[in-house]
């Protein structure tokens, strides 16, 4: 929601480049919060990655705007998930998971939608074929993957 948000006052790359934040704030979370070690290499990592963005959005980076906060929010809660997903998603059904998971981020955007955004439909064989291949492929499918790969490399260590 927070990205969808975002996008009112910044631009998509901006979005997107703050967005994709989160395995950086993954490594400093981990840390904090977690106690996870990582080695130098991956530090640098996150040091290379923070410069990244500094270079990429440094002079247009305008804390004032509410967009870039919520950008901001959105790599903080997905990395939040993704540390929480580490330490007790091996307790739910990944299908489950996946389930709650669409079902609870349709419904935000359903209605962050309905109150800002001007709805136009124009329903064709092509837009039903999309929004069938987002819904079914881009997110129930691709999501329940990445959990299950995520499960199983978490189950090996």
């Amino acid at each position: 929601m927070s990205i969808f948000l975002s996008l009112r006052t910044i631009t998509p790359g901006e979005s997107s480049i703050l967005t994709f934040t989160n395995p950086l704030l993954v490594v400093i979370f981990g840390t904090i919060f977690v106690g996870t070690k990582y080695r130098w290499i991956q530090w640098l990592g996150v040091l290379i990655g923070f410069l990244g963005v500094f270079i990429t959005l440094g002079a247009s980076l305008d804390m004032q705007q509410s967009g870039t906060l919520l950008g901001f929010l959105s790599a903080v809660s997905w990395s939040i998930a993704t540390l929480l997903l580490k330490k007790r998603g091996s307790t739910f059904d990944t299908w489950v998971l996946t389930a709650y998971q669409m079902l609870s981020g349709g419904l935000l955007l359903l209605v962050g939608s309905a109150l800002f955004e001007k709805v136009e439909i124009e329903i064709t064989s092509v837009s039903i074929l999309i929004i069938l291949w987002l819904a079914i492929m881009a997110s129930i499918v691709q999501f329940a993957i990445w959990f299950f790969l995520y499960r199983k490399k978490t189950l090996e260590k």
